[in-house]
């Protein structure tokens, strides 16, 4: 059986990668925000539409960070003491 500070140290490290998915969804989602305002600015002044490759990327991503969250929250659960 873990002991305590084992989980512990594995709970910290789930909060990391739920921490790295989360910025990576952001920074993603930030370069393609960048790229459709530089698109913008030099033909049509209208911002371009997410291709279905950026919308997949972007799916991937988020689903990353959705499994990392839900192992972090239930090995949090799994730490909660029983009511």
């Amino acid at each position: 059986m873990p002991s305590a500070l084992s989980i512990t140290g594995d709970l910290s490290d789930l909060q990391h990668a739920v921490d790295r998915a989360n910025d990576a969804v952001r920074a993603y989602v930030t370069e393609v925000e960048l790229e459709r305002r530089r698109c913008a600015g030099t033909a049509t002044r209208s911002p371009q539409a997410w291709t279905d490759l950026q919308s997949a990327t972007l799916a991937r991503l988020q689903s990353a960070y959705l499994v990392a969250y839900q192992a972090y929250r239930a090995a949090a659960r799994d730490l909660e003491p029983a009511a």
